[in-house]
């Protein structure tokens, strides 16, 4: 850093402001003529030094004349044709006068460009004035406002008269419709999620349906293939999905108060994830017959004994 950083803060590769390049008011710029022809104040309130005043030393007495500036006159004597156009021979001179003509071009450009920037920028000065001079105008006329309410009192044909209900502004108009095309949208992207969750859910459970004749033989065979066969094989216990696409509730592996009493009417109080169908098939091959067939022999010929026994006695 060198020790012009300093007036920059110390900062390196900021660049200073930029500058006109017009030093001096241009032609075009008519207000600033019109301040310097205008009479100057005089008086306690004026500019300069009054007779036998003396002014400080190394000061004028009087300001410095303005010079304005014409753009014409000025690329004129700054950028001027060449006199004369030496016959170009060889390449590097023709490459010399293309970067010459540029050079001109450029600078042309700048000073119109620069002429051009401070006549906008006057008449955009000059614009926003008069905008707020005419608000502030506005406000004050509101303020000066003489109002009926603060006078009398509203009659009933008045009140009647206007609407209950004011109208929305501009503004309220534009942040309602915003609201409503906001729900809208967020109705829309909730519908569509809800149906890729089913279609979803209607993937996963696609892997359990019976689709094909195959498939519908096979599963008939496994159900129907041996009478004492369990009933985990014609249910797929490992599967989360029945055939319908219905998640299993009874059969699954939580052992639920609901499983607790089905397990113990069809005969098995094991945490299995299935049914004990044994009760069931000994019912359908007579064995629960045979057996109360004999538990009820046993019983007459126990209640028979004793009868017996009685009648012994009472003959002796």
């Amino acid at each position: 850093m060198g020790k012009g950083v300093a007036k920059y803060g110390f900062k390196s590769g900021v660049f200073p402001t930029t500058r006109s390049i017009l030093k001096n008011p241009t032609t075009k710029q008519t207000d600033i003529i019109n301040k310097v022809k205008s009479p100057k104040p005089k008086g306690i309130l004026g500019i300069g030094y009054a007779k036998g005043v003396q002014h400080p030393k190394g000061s004028h007495r009087l300001p410095p004349k303005v010079d304005f500036i014409n753009v014409d006159s000025l690329i004129e004597k700054t950028v001027a044709e060449p006199q004369s156009i030496k016959s170009s021979n060889g390449a590097a001179q023709k490459i010399r006068l293309q970067k010459a003509e540029l050079r001109r071009n450029f600078l042309i450009d700048a000073f119109r460009k620069e002429e051009t920037k401070l006549l906008l920028k006057h008449e955009y000065l000059q614009k926003k004035t008069k905008e707020l001079e005419k608000a502030k105008e506005l406000e004050l006329e509101k303020l000066n406002k003489e109002k009926s309410s603060d006078l009398t009192i509203m009659t009933l044909d008045k009140m009647m008269s206007e609407p209950l209900l004011r109208n929305r502004s501009p503004e309220e108009t534009q942040l309602l419709s915003l609201k409503r095309n906001y729900n809208r949208s967020l109705l829309n992207f909730q519908t569509h999620q809800n149906k890729l969750n089913k279609l979803l859910n209607l993937y996963h459970v696609a892997n359990e349906f019976i689709v094909t004749e195959a498939q519908l033989q096979k599963k008939i065979d496994r159900v129907f293939n041996d009478e004492t066969q369990e009933f985990s094989d014609a249910y797929d216990v490992n599967s989360n999905f029945t055939q319908f696409g219905s998640r299993k509730s009874l059969l699954s592996g939580n052992s639920t108060f609901q499983t607790k009493i089905n397990n113990a009417i069809m005969g098995s109080l094991t945490n299995e994830k299935f049914f004990d169908v044994s009760l069931v098939d000994s019912f359908l091959n007579n064995d629960l017959q045979n057996i109360s067939g004999r538990i009820d022999s046993k019983l007459n010929g126990s209640f028979d004994e004793p009868e017996n026994g009685n009648k012994d006695t009472t003959s002796l």
